[in-house]
């Protein structure tokens, strides 16, 4: 068994490779469990009447998003005997809400916020402009979308925790993706969306040799995200 600082293994005193299968585990049942619910409700949605409404003017689109691991950093891309490389294993989850305005229905144009969680130690804060649009007129239809903005960060680690970072940084962020949406009725879309997410994130530490501070180092990570979840659009 061994032991391993909080933010890397929040089950300190399990074995790695138990903490791993257990994150897997979860990521793929939290993915499953969006999908699942996505096409379902997607499905559902035809049986109701078609509606040939334009939907132009102002809209909000609320969103919930898993963000599995696609491409893992190494937590140290330094050769420090105390703490070996270890690469990141969390899925990161996102909660967004975008308000904007549809000026035609390839071309809508919004901005908004969030919270995000890629790590224990830190909670990142989004501020982000958003492109987007319908590809078809039809009432199902592939839609694009892209956003691109910077993350805040917010130091939420217990300051119990072992290696408790003192400065928590976030960085750029884009995401860009294909979402299929329905409508549910006359001022309401359904979508399911699939992206890729690049964030940029730094961490930066005090380490202690026998009590006293040995050195600072900065752990700069730039995340490699898929994102699968769902969002509802109100149109006004």
């Amino acid at each position: 068994m061994v032991a391993y600082p909080n933010f890397l293994f929040p089950c300190a005193t399990i074995s790695p490779v138990l903490a791993s299968n257990l994150k897997t585990y979860v990521m793929k049942k939290t993915v499953l469990l969006i999908f699942t619910l996505g096409f379902g409700l997607l499905l559902k949605a035809q049986d109701i009447i078609p509606t040939k409404k334009s939907m132009l003017g102002f809209y909000n689109t609320s969103s919930f998003s898993a963000m599995p691991v696609v491409r893992s950093n190494n937590y140290y891309t330094y050769d420090f005997v105390y703490y070996p490389v270890q690469q990141e294993t969390r899925t990161g989850y996102s909660v967004r809400n975008t308000s904007g305005y549809r000026f035609f229905d390839a071309l809508n144009l919004g901005l908004g916020t969030g919270l995000e969680n890629f790590e224990s130690s830190a909670l990142l804060i989004p501020v982000y402009a958003e492109i987007s649009g319908n590809m078809l007129k039809k009432r199902f239809t592939p839609i694009y979308y892209v956003q691109v903005g910077y993350d805040a960060a917010v130091n939420i680690s217990s300051k119990n925790q072992s290696y408790r970072p003192k400065k928590v940084e976030g960085g750029l962020s884009t995401l860009a993706g294909i979402g299929f949406g329905a409508r549910l009725d006359k001022s309401t879309v359904l979508r399911l969306n699939f992206g890729y997410r690049l964030q940029q994130a730094s961490y930066t530490y005090d380490y202690l040799i026998y009590g006293q501070t040995g050195s600072t180092q900065t752990r700069k990570m730039t995340y490699h995200r898929a994102e699968v979840g769902l969002s509802f659009t109100f149109q006004k």
